[in-house]
């Protein structure tokens, strides 16, 4: 790279350091400040990080708005609808669904055996529905794991489109 006698930065951004890219070092402590005030000013001095949660919670629905997001989820979910191998009529899906149950009421079993016995009213209603709780945590984390474990012949053939382009 050729070096054209001007600086690769600026103090101060300005219409023409913009329009070529040119980053300025009032831009960069701007950033710093702004993540050092939200990540720890803030949440040390008023005791709480609601606001980092709320905005966890609220930057995906803002980033799925874009038109380029809404025809790359619907493309995806034409493929899925598509894929036989996906479907609930594929033996992967029937396994999934087998396995998934099976470990979790294995593991819902085996807590209800440690952890429910010698109680009684609210405290065993509560027990037992933590329980089940887990049981299906674990049939789900399991049938998961089991799909995504299997055959995806359609998304190696299928090419990415370039961000900002359509989905074919």
């Amino acid at each position: 790279m050729a070096d054209d006698g001007r600086r690769k930065w600026v103090w101060v951004s300005d219409p023409d350091s913009y329009a070529g890219g040119v980053p300025s070092v009032l831009a960069a402590f701007e950033v710093a400040f702004a993540l050092w005030l939200y990540w720890w000013a803030i949440p040390r001095y008023f005791e709480t990080d609601i606001h980092l949660r709320i905005s966890v919670l609220v930057a995906p629905l803002l980033l799925l708005r874009s038109p380029a997001s809404v025809q790359a989820a619907l493309a995806a979910f034409e493929r899925y609808d598509k894929a036989e191998e996906d479907s609930l009529r594929s033996p992967l899906a029937w396994a999934a669904i087998g396995l998934g149950g099976l470990a979790g009421a294995m593991a819902a079993g085996l807590l209800a055996h440690g952890w429910l016995p010698g109680h009684q009213g609210w405290d065993l209603f509560w027990r037992a529905a933590v329980v089940g709780w887990a049981g299906l945590e674990v049939a789900v984390a399991v049938a998961g794991g089991v799909v995504m474990a299997g055959p995806r012949h359609y998304v190696a053939s299928t090419p990415k489109p370039a961000i900002g382009t359509a989905p074919p």
